[in-house]
């Protein structure tokens, strides 16, 4: 029998972070980032349960908290500030194509207003989408016209879309950076106590006190701090929208499903694209008033 505390651990429901390393040499460790929604589990071991000689007494396994490693170190806050900037990058660039839907919604119903010598009543009631079946309207210009605004909202929806996979990519990618940047520190405790395996300690169904060896593989990724290289942020990069829309009588292109976009690029944040005329429908609430359903919050360490 070992001695030392034992902890069962529920298996959590679901979690914000989770990363696996790849075998790394002799130390073959295997790590993980998780978290525990309050499912009654017992909170990880303040200090490391380590025999008197200074060796994990653990059989050749070993495990190791990386929710904790990660939340002592500050990389969930690191994370957590690229994101937001990425987020408020994309919230920007998806503002300004919905501008530029509506620009196009402007100058479809001027287009309409001028060849058919609506008055301004009857261009107020086009721009507000109100009569439209009373309107002097050819049967093509108002299949152009409905066309036209029954495609806003899918163009808008799948422009967020688009924006929401960047911002996931970009989470997996600091996630396996910062995952690589522990490997070194991973394989040194493992080795220094006589460890053949590490195992994620958020994923494990039971284990003893004595095979932690969280504090450790912190205490040694602070004397050696590793060299941690983010790459670049990607960027949102959505076509200019008035490109999207062909000829009368055509649907409009979808917007490609991988970065970067063909066609146009899109004003960024610091080229405004031109303003929407008054009244013209909006075909959603920009970013960051009204997010929609699908867009997922910036992740945060657990509590």
């Amino acid at each position: 029998m070992r001695s030392g505390r034992r902890h069962w651990r529920s298996h959590p429901g679901s979690c914000l972070w989770f990363l696996t390393l790849a075998a790394v040499g002799v130390a073959g460790s295997a790590a993980a980032v998780g978290c525990d929604k309050g499912q009654g589990s017992p909170a990880a071991p303040a200090k490391d349960g380590v025999a008197p000689g200074g060796k994990a007494s653990g059989a050749g396994t070993g495990v190791v908290s990386f929710e904790q490693v990660f939340r002592d170190l500050g990389w969930y806050n690191n994370i957590n500030r690229d994101l937001e900037a990425v987020q408020q990058d994309a919230r920007l660039r998806l503002e300004s194509f919905g501008r530029e839907l509506n620009d196009v919604l402007a100058q479809k119903r001027q287009e309409i207003a001028a060849a058919q010598r609506l008055t301004p009543q009857q261009t107020e009631d086009l721009n507000n989408n109100r009569n439209l079946d009373k309107l002097p309207l050819t049967p093509e210009q108002q299949q152009e016209l409905l066309r036209v605004l029954n495609s806003i909202p899918n163009l808008d929806q799948q422009a967020r879309t688009a924006a929401n996979r960047v911002l996931q990519e970009r989470q997996n990618q600091l996630v396996a950076t910062y995952r690589d940047a522990a490997k070194p520190s991973v394989r040194r405790v493992a080795e220094a106590n006589g460890m053949t395996a590490v195992l994620p300690l958020e994923t494990m169904a039971y284990y003893a006190d004595t095979i932690n060896l969280t504090n450790r593989v912190i205490d040694d990724l602070r004397q050696n701090p590793p060299v941690i290289k983010v790459p670049d942020a990607p960027k949102v990069n959505l076509p200019r929208a008035w490109t999207l829309f062909g000829p009368a009588g055509t649907q409009p292109t979808t917007l490609p499903t991988s970065q970067p976009a063909v066609g146009p690029a899109m004003p960024g944040p610091t080229t405004p694209a031109t303003p929407a005329a008054p009244g013209v429908w909006a075909p959603a609430a920009p970013p960051g008033t009204r997010p929609p359903a699908s867009q997922p919050a910036l992740p945060r360490p657990p509590r």
